[in-house]
């Protein structure tokens, strides 16, 4: 039998310039099978694995499992530096110079390995090294119609001195212009650590207008960069003169194709933030009418306004998929936020895929429901923690998510925020409905545990000490047994979903993430960290699995910062009013109080 090779992926630092692809040539009819691969994965040292299934079945404990990510390039933590380079500690001239032959080696291997691949159609580079030249010009060459993804896109050139200006290196000119180059990801600041003044944005803005050919989805993010003496002085000099324009690519002999004027045709724009001025400005960068797929991050209020008047013009005419975290920054933005949203809904065509994170309420949950119902197959909502005195909490109650289930029937992903309610009968109701959602396979539920408006201690009446004002007991002792989460209540919210889906008909539950929110949270006063931990340490998030082999559960916790606390080893705190109130919930003998609780069983009718 002979073996078809669809996807490769190679790591970098796994290949040695001596062997590199020598076994290749060893395969009987090589060339014919290396006609069938269609996608090529490059990395470095980090290896991802794509089945995670696999991966995480087996481990009692996963990072965090998120259901509604930015891509994993523009994730915080995934990318040591800004501009994508290692921060080793300095090495020998010889040795740098003896690393730079060793990769330049590799390089020219792969690109010889990628002029093979006569029917390559997406190369994925997700290294931290600058994408090299020669890979470049074997895909030129050799794979005009394959598509290039970058996904730790920067041109360090464009790091510069303020006051020395210059142009940008042929090099990274040639990854700018590539005519293969169809998607990135980007990571930038506007001053580097060095001080230095970024201008990759205004780059990227010209390749979206026609630099880049082929350029069809971009995703920013701003990338926070450490303190250093340099970046300090250079953030006083832009106070007090502004950042100095961009001269362009090539500032001496200039290019024909230098300064683009022409509107850009992305189908997917992601962005950590928006505001009314940057709403405006990328509708003139690019066509929002050619776009599918608009993830905003970050949007205050008169950007959504801003984008409400768009789709009501007729823009947006393409939108399959919105996300926004709709941000108020006065009391004034968050009255008027809601109805914002909602203007901007009922003004879009049906969408499949909505995330809406921030200042949501009443309002938008109707327009999603019966703007976007019918045709939605993916829904994030979660309103906003944060609440003004002026402005009553929405909470998604049963009646609500009962009238989500009667509509939104194509939904096969969602997450909402609920609140915990002690798994009584409105707790109980709500998973009950869910189950109701024919399609629906993929669950997170962030159970909201936060006191809204607690009592004041009355006289006479116990309490406990939260730094600079008192909690009544039972309030308390309420919290701890509402906020406990372990694995046996996990999967009985998970079953209580899937006997409604069993009984109802439709597809099979595959997983359901619960997370804990709120935990501490009591009305807006804050809270001593020692009453916290207890709190935070029974209120534990869990992934739910169906082992797609066997059919069977597989129940993970995720991971928190309180599991390397070891406040609760030695018998609890000092405190006595906190071990009065843990002994009472769940008593039992002296020692390590960790794993001495438990949660309280769901309401049964």
């Amino acid at each position: 039998m002979r073996f078809r090779l669809r996807r490769i992926h190679l790591i970098i630092d796994r290949l040695n310039p001596d062997e590199s692809f020598t076994f290749i040539d060893e395969i009987p009819d090589i060339n014919i099978r290396l006609s069938f691969v269609r996608n090529l994965r490059i990395s470095g040292s980090q290896a991802y694995e794509e089945d995670s299934e696999q991966n995480e079945i087996g481990r009692e404990e996963i990072e965090e499992e998120t259901f509604f990510a930015k891509p994993s390039p523009l994730c915080p933590s995934r990318l040591r530096s800004p501009l994508y380079e290692s921060k080793e500690p300095p090495q020998a001239p010889e040795e740098i110079l003896q690393m730079k032959i060793k990769y330049q080696e590799t390089w020219v291997g792969i690109a010889k390995f990628i002029s093979r691949l006569s029917c390559l159609s997406d190369l994925v580079y997700d290294c931290m090294t600058q994408v090299p030249s020669c890979l470049l010009s074997a895909l030129r060459d050799n794979c005009p119609d394959a598509r290039l993804h970058v996904y730790t896109f920067s041109l360090r050139s464009l790091y510069q001195p303020r006051n020395e200006s210059h142009d940008i290196s042929p090099e990274e000119y040639a990854l700018a212009t590539s005519p293969n180059l169809y998607g990135l990801y980007m990571k930038y600041c506007s001053y580097d650590g060095d001080g230095n003044i970024g201008y990759n944005e205004e780059a990227i803005i010209q390749m979206i207008r026609g630099l880049a050919p082929r350029l069809s989805y971009v995703g920013m993010a701003g990338q926070p960069v450490g303190g250093t003496i340099e970046l300090a002085h250079a953030i006083q000099l832009h106070r007090q003169s502004g950042k100095p324009k961009w001269k362009g690519f090539f500032i001496n002999g200039g290019q024909v194709r230098d300064n683009m004027q022409g509107k850009g045709s992305l189908h997917t724009l992601y962005l950590n933030g928006a505001s009314e001025l940057r709403i405006h400005q990328w509708s003139d960068y690019t066509d929002f009418n050619k776009l599918t797929k608009l993830h905003l991050g970050f949007t205050i209020i008169d950007a959504v306004q801003a984008l409400a008047i768009i789709a009501e013009g007729g823009g947006l005419s393409s939108l399959s998929s919105l996300a926004l975290m709709p941000k108020a920054r006065n009391l004034e933005q968050a009255i008027a936020a809601d109805e914002s949203v909602c203007r901007l809904l009922q003004a879009m065509k049906p969408l499949q895929g909505l995330e809406l994170e921030g200042e949501v309420g009443d309002s938008a949950w109707r327009a999603v429901i019966d703007q976007h119902g019918n045709s939605l197959r993916e829904l994030r909502f979660a309103p906003a923690p944060e609440y003004y005195d002026n402005i009553e909490a929405f909470v998604l109650s049963c009646g609500r998510i009962r009238l989500l289930s009667g509509i939104c029937l194509n939904l096969g992903k969602l997450e909402l925020r609920i609140p915990r309610t002690r798994g009584d009968r409105d707790e109980v109701g709500i998973y009950q409905i869910l189950g109701q959602l024919p399609r629906l396979k993929r669950i997170s539920l962030v159970l909201d545990c936060s006191v809204i408006d607690p009592p004041e201690v009355r006289h006479g009446e116990s309490f406990i000490e939260m730094g600079g004002w008192e909690l009544p007991v039972n309030t308390f002792r309420a919290a701890l047994i509402n906020t406990a989460m372990d694995l046996a209540l996990a999967q009985s919210i998970f079953d209580t979903i899937a006997a409604a889906r069993a009984y109802t008909g439709g597809s099979s539950l595959v997983d359901l993430k619960l997370k804990i929110y709120g935990a501490g949270n009591f009305g807006r006063s804050s809270l001593d960290s020692e009453p916290r931990i207890p709190l935070e340490w029974v209120g534990q998030s869990w992934f739910v699995r169906r082992n797609s082999r066997n059919g069977g559960l597989v129940v993970q916790k995720i991971k928190s910062f309180v599991d390397d606390l070891d406040v609760l080893k030695d018998d609890f705190f000092e405190r006595d009013d906190l071990r009065a109130v843990w002994m009472d919930v769940w008593p039992g003998s002296p020692g390590d109080r960790r794993n001495q609780w438990h949660s309280f069983p769901l309401a049964t009718d």
